[in-house]
């Protein structure tokens, strides 16, 4: 096994530190001789799918801002399953939660990536743009959902987590 050597290690992903969810380069840097490469790699993933969450029943406002304020500070990406109605929140790309959800059964099709703002309590709270949502095969050709019908959809199933 080749045995990777680092003076400094910056880790992009996420580490639990009490009970939430700290960037590990935000929290600590340390020296890492003698750790493996597959075993970095091996311990990223870990890392990378403990911060998402697949939301099936209500979730309040305050986890939500928590997430927001332990990944990206006032947003939680999201993504929605419109078909199944359920969500996967907290990761840090909407592509991530995607497999997330087409793992676990879902279709991609039926998924459509947002970002919830926990602090706005109106229609700001919603915002129906991500990298995923470009499908032209289904009429969407930009990143902003377009379709008002599943962007409803999006509204409802949402607004039916959160508590």
């Amino acid at each position: 096994m080749m045995v990777a050597h680092l003076s400094y290690c910056r880790c992009l992903y996420a580490i639990k530190i009490n009970r939430q969810i700290r960037r590990y380069s935000d929290v600590l840097k340390t020296r890492c001789v003698g750790i493996t490469v597959e075993k970095l790699a091996q311990l990223n993933t870990i890392v990378k799918y403990m911060e998402m969450k697949i939301v099936t029943k209500k979730i309040t406002r305050s986890e939500l801002q928590s997430m927001a304020e332990a990944i990206l500070g006032d947003m939680v990406k999201a993504v929605v399953d419109v078909e199944k109605r359920i969500m996967a929140v907290g990761g840090e790309m909407h592509a991530d939660m995607e497999q997330l959800l087409i793992s676990n059964g879902s279709q991609q099709h039926d998924i459509w990536g947002i970002n919830l703002y926990p602090n706005d309590y109106k229609d700001n709270f919603i915002e129906y743009t991500s990298l995923i949502n470009i499908r032209p095969q289904q009429g969407n050709r930009s990143m902003d959902l377009q379709n008002q019908s599943v962007r409803d959809r999006i509204k409802e199933i949402v607004t039916s987590f959160i508590a």
